[in-house]
């Protein structure tokens, strides 16, 4: 929804930039160079959302070997050495897991997986 109303945003931007350069007697290279901003700004808008979405797919990979891991080091015996290292990540993955979730509660929803956010913490 926040990219539809962006691009409109962007577009009535561009076609504001255009329309009035003559008006107020903007020369054409401002025209142009406006233009060619909000196109960049548009591209990148619309780029961002499936690398995001292939991020997303990445961590939700990881979560689940992470997941694995502690499960067989609970199975077996692991040194204290290994087990700090291992809460450590388990900490750290947390943290991200709770920003992914924060940013999917505002108005960044459109570049958030939404299999990272269906996530639960590691324990």
């Amino acid at each position: 929804m926040i990219i539809i109303f962006i691009t409109i945003i962007c577009l009535i931007a561009l076609i504001l930039l255009c329309s009035l350069s003559d008006y107020y007697s903007i020369t054409n290279t401002v025209s142009w160079v406006g233009s060619i901003v909000v196109g960049i700004v548009l591209f990148l808008m619309l780029l961002a959302i499936p690398l995001n979405q292939y991020w997303g797919k990445q961590e939700v990979e990881r979560y689940y070997a992470l997941q694995q891991t502690i499960e067989k080091s609970r199975e077996g015996e692991v040194s204290e050495v290994e087990r700090a290292a291992l809460t450590r990540e388990i900490s750290d993955y947390n943290k991200d897991l709770a920003a992914v979730k924060y940013k999917n509660d505002s108005i960044f929803k459109i570049w958030v997986y939404d299999g990272l956010a269906e996530l639960e913490y590691l324990e």
